[in-house]
C-alpha cells in the first residue's frame, strides 16, 4: 500500500476566510483572509501560530505559496548566505525553485540540479546555472569546474528521495567548512563506494560515515569541514572548545 491508498489528510498550504476563533486567540477575527498550514479541506481547524493574515494587495493564488515559501526561506536562513556566494540547490521541485529564486534575489550564484529539463529551464529563467542528472551530467564535476576547484559555499537539499545520493553529492561538492542544509527527509547514510572529489576536497565516505554516526548518537557534534543542518535541528548547540568550527545538530 502506498501513501495515496492510506486515509491521510492531504496538503499543508491553504488560503481561506476565518469562520470562528477559539478562546484566547488574539489578532484574528471572523472574516479575516488568512494563509495557513492546514490541510486541504473545506473547513479546517488550525493553531493561530500557523496562520498569517493576507494583505489586501495579495491574491489568493499568490498567498497559497506562503507555507511553501517559508520552508524554502527557513532553509536559506540556516545556510546564512552572503553576497556573491555559490549555492547548489539539489531538487528543483516547487520548494527547490522558490529556494533558487530567493537565493538569486540575495545576489548568490546558484547551481540547480534535477532530472527534469522543464524544471531546469525554469531555474535558468531565474538566472541559475543547471545540471541535468537525467542527461548524465555530473553535479560534483560541474561544481568543481564552476568554482575553479574550490567547491560551493553551501548546498540546500530540496529533493524528496529515499536515496542517500543527494547528501553524498552535497558533501563532495562543498568546499572546506561549507554548509549543507536539508529541508527534506533525504537519508544521511553514506555508501561505501562513495569517493571524494579531488577538485572540491570533499570527505571520504568513511569520514562522512563517522560524521553521520556521531550525528545519530549524540545530541550535537562539531565537525571540522562542514555543517549539516535542517529546519528541525536543535538551535544554539554548545560550542565544543577548540575542536572545530562547524556544527551538526540532532533533529528534535
Amino acid at each position: 500500500m502506498n501513501k495515496l491508498d492510506q486515509p491521510l489528510p492531504l496538503g499543508y498550504c491553504n488560503v481561506g476566510v476565518v469562520e470562528q476563533v477559539g478562546a484566547g486567540v488574539t489578532g484574528f477575527a471572523a472574516g479575516d483572509r488568512v494563509a495557513s498550514n492546514g490541510n486541504h479541506v473545506e473547513v479546517v481547524c488550525v493553531p493561530a501560530i500557523l496562520c498569517s493574515k493576507v494583505p489586501d494587495g495579495v491574491s489568493d493564488d499568490d498567498a497559497a505559496f506562503t507555507v511553501l515559501s517559508s520552508i524554502a526561506l527557513q532553509g536559506i536562513r540556516l545556510a546564512q548566505p552572503t553576497l556573491g556566494e555559490t549555492f547548489a540547490v539539489i531538487g528543483l521541485g516547487l520548494i527547490g525553485l522558490v529556494t533558487a529564486q530567493l537565493l538569486r534575489a540575495n545576489e548568490c550564484k546558484v547551481i540547480g540540479i534535477d532530472f527534469d529539463e522543464t524544471k531546469l529551464a525554469a531555474a535558468r529563467a531565474m538566472g541559475a546555472d543547471t545540471v541535468n542528472r537525467g542527461a548524465g551530467q555530473d553535479p560534483v564535476a560541474f561544481a568543481g569546474t564552476f568554482t575553479a576547484g574550490r567547491g560551493v559555499d553551501a548546498v540546500i537539499i530540496t529533493a524528496a528521495t529515499d536515496s542517500p545520493e543527494p547528501m553524498q553529492s552535497a558533501a563532495r561538492m562543498s568546499r572546506k567548512r561549507g554548509r549543507i542544509v536539508s529541508v527534506t527527509t533525504t537519508p544521511m547514510r553514506s555508501a561505501a563506494t562513495t569517493t571524494p572529489s579531488a577538485s572540491c576536497d570533499g570527505p571520504s565516505s568513511a569520514t562522512l560515515r563517522r560524521c553521520l554516526m556521531r550525528w545519530r548518537k549524540a545530541s550535537w557534534w562539531w565537525w571540522g569541514w562542514c555543517r549539516i543542518d535542517s529546519p528541525w535541528t536543535r538551535p544554539n548547540a554548545p560550542r565544543a572548545g577548540g575542536l572545530a568550527r562547524c556544527a551538526v545538530s540532532t533533529p528534535r
